[in-house]
C-alpha cells in the first residue's frame, strides 16, 4: 500500500507508535535516524512522493502496524539459529576428525612399520582397543571392496 500524502504518511507513523508503545526516540533509535527527522514525520509526514516510497521501502513494518518488526527477532528464531549453528559447529568437527582419522588409519595400514605400530599402541593404551574396533569396522573387506567399486578409495597400497 503505497502512502499517498504527506497526511496518510504521518497517520501510519503515529499508528505504527501507539500500536507499539513506542516514542518518537524508541522509534529514531530503533531505526538509526536522527530524531528530529522521526518527529519531523511523526507531526507533518513527508511531502516528496519519492522520499516518501524510499522511507516505505526501506521500512515496510512502519506502515502495517500489524507486522512484527524484523529488528524485533523473536526467542525461538533465536534458538532455532543457535541449534543451527551448533548443528554446523559439530558438522564441521565431525568432518576434521574424520580428515584426521582417515590419516592416521592410511598411516597405521599402510606406511608405518611394524615398529612404529607397535609404539603407537603403546602409546595408545587402554584406547588401543577402540582404535582397533574402529579400524576393523572401516576397513572390512566388504567396505573396501565397495569403496573400489564405487572409486571412493583414495589410499594408495
Amino acid at each position: 500500500m503505497e502512502l499517498q500524502t504527506a497526511e496518510e504518511f504521518r497517520a501510519a507513523i503515529q499508528r505504527y507508535l501507539k500500536a507499539h508503545e513506542m516514542t518518537v526516540g524508541g522509534l529514531a533509535k530503533k531505526i538509526q535516524r536522527p530524531r528530529t527527522t522521526v518527529e519531523w514525520w511523526y507531526y507533518h509526514g513527508i511531502t516528496k512522493g519519492k522520499d516518501r516510497r524510499k522511507i516505505q521501502e526501506q521500512y515496510p513494518w512502519l506502515f502495517d502496524s500489524t507486522k512484527e518488526t524484523p529488528l524485533e527477532i523473536p526467542l525461538s528464531s533465536l534458538e532455532n539459529i543457535q541449534l543451527r549453528l551448533a548443528s554446523f559447529v559439530k558438522t564441521e568437527q565431525a568432518r576434521e576428525a574424520i580428515l584426521y582419522l582417515t590419516a592416521t588409519l592410511e598411516w597405521f595400514l599402510f606406511k608405518a612399520m611394524a615398529e612404529e605400530r607397535n609404539r603407537f599402541r603403546d602409546a595408545l593404551g587402554k584406547d588401543w582397543e577402540h582404535f582397533l574396533g574402529l579400524t576393523r569396522a572401516m576397513t572390512n573387506e566388504k567396505a573396501l571392496e565397495i569403496a573400489q567399486q564405487e572409486g571412493e578409495l583414495k589410499w594408495n597400497r
